[in-house]
C-alpha cells in the first residue's frame, strides 16, 4: 500500500488526532490562565473519569443484554468492569498528563 492511500484510508483517525491535540491545547491554555490550574484539572479529571466509566459500562450492559443467557452468565462481570474502570483510569490519567505538559508549554511560551 502507497504512503498517500495509507494516509488516505485513515483520514479519520488523523483528523480525530488533531481535534484531540487542538482541545488539549484550548484547554491547557484556559487552564494555565486561570488562578488554580491544578485544582480545575484535577475536577475536570475527576468528572472525566466518572462520565466515561459510566458511558463504556452502560454500553457493556447494552451488549450484556443483547446476547444469549448461557454467554452472558460465562462473563465474570465484576471482573469487567473493573477493567473497564482500570483502562479509563490510565486514559484520564494520561490525557491530563498530557494537559499539565501543554500549560507548562503554554506558560513558558506566554
Amino acid at each position: 500500500m502507497e504512503l498517500d492511500e495509507w494516509l488516505e484510508k485513515n483520514t479519520k483517525n488523523v483528523r480525530d488526532l488533531l481535534h484531540h491535540e487542538l482541545s488539549t491545547l484550548a484547554l491547557a491554555q484556559a487552564l494555565a490562565t486561570s488562578p488554580k490550574p491544578d485544582v480545575l484539572l484535577h475536577k475536570i479529571e475527576s468528572m472525566l473519569y466518572k462520565r466515561v466509566v459510566s458511558i463504556i459500562e452502560a454500553i457493556f450492559d447494552t451488549l450484556l443484554a443483547e446476547i444469549d443467557l448461557e454467554t452472558a452468565l460465562a462473563y465474570d462481570t465484576a471482573s469487567i468492569r473493573t477493567s473497564i474502570q482500570l483502562f479509563v483510569h490510565t486514559q484520564v490519567k494520561d490525557t491530563c498528563t498530557d494537559i499539565k505538559e501543554k500549560i507548562a508549554w503554554w506558560n513558558k511560551e506566554h
